[in-house]
This record gives structure tokens, sequence and C-alpha cells, in this order.
């Protein structure tokens, strides 16, 4: 059985580490773990093809310039991306406008209130969780 691929962006390199290792060891997934907007960006125009996406919603506030990246944006994601609040946000409705990605598991995993997305198809946890249940979660969406 072909393992499956987890995209897992959490700006904590410690938390992150700690979560995908017990993912790894509990699932048959390999998780491909990420720190920052621009190994997203990398990661989302690859010819990879994850399975499913674990995404942190806040990172520390940054300044984001890359033209190449703002191009493709609007302006209202290029003011959440530099705020740092709302970076999940965006890479869902990023994941979500990828013809690849349209149906593809999105967790959100984070210390935010769960988001108010109008297509609500997403699965919500609140840090900390139980790792149990994001595991079980996990193997559930990807039957």
């Amino acid at each position: 059985m072909e393992k499956k691929q987890i995209l897992y962006f959490e700006d904590e390199k410690w938390f992150a580490n700690d979560v995908f290792i017990k993912i790894e060891n509990n699932t048959q997934c390999i998780v491909t773990s990420i720190n920052t907007p621009a190994q997203f960006f990398r990661e989302i125009k690859s010819d990879m093809k994850y399975d499913l996406f674990i995404l942190d919603i806040m990172t520390p506030m940054m300044i984001f310039t890359d033209d190449d990246i703002k191009n493709q944006l609007t302006n209202n994601q290029v003011r959440k991306l530099n705020g740092g609040l709302d970076v999940g946000i965006v890479f869902y409705e990023i994941i979500r406008e990828k013809e690849k990605y349209k149906e593809t598991p999105v967790i959100f995993y984070t210390a935010k209130p769960k988001p108010q997305i109008l297509d609500n198809n997403f699965v919500y946890f609140s840090k900390p969780a139980e790792e149990i249940k994001i595991i079980n979660t996990i193997n559930l969406l990807l039957k």
C-alpha cells in the first residue's frame, strides 16, 4: 500500500516535530513539515500531490514581498499574510483554488478560534488537542 502524503504547516518547529512523528508512527502517511509561507508556496506549486493538509492559522507577523507570489494573490490575501493572523486561512483559499486540491481534506490545528469559512469543508482542532484524536481523524479522512 502506497503511503499517503500530508503537508503540515506549523510555524513552531518544536511543536510540529512532535506532532508529525506521532502521525507518521500511527498512520500510513509521510508528513512534510513546513514552517514558512515561502515553503508553502514552493510545495503547492510542486509536482507533489498531497492527500491531506494540516494548517496552523497564525504565524509571527511578516512582510510578504515575493512579487512572483504576490501577483497571484488578492490584496486582502496579501494583507492577511503580512499580518500573520490569518495565514492558514489564505493557504486554505489557495488550496481550494487548485483543481487537484478542491476535495482534499484539510485540518486546521491552531490556537485561533474555528475559522468562519463559507464552504466549511475542513476539520478543526484547537491546540493543544490529544494527538490520538487527530490521528483517528486522519485515518478516517484518508480511507
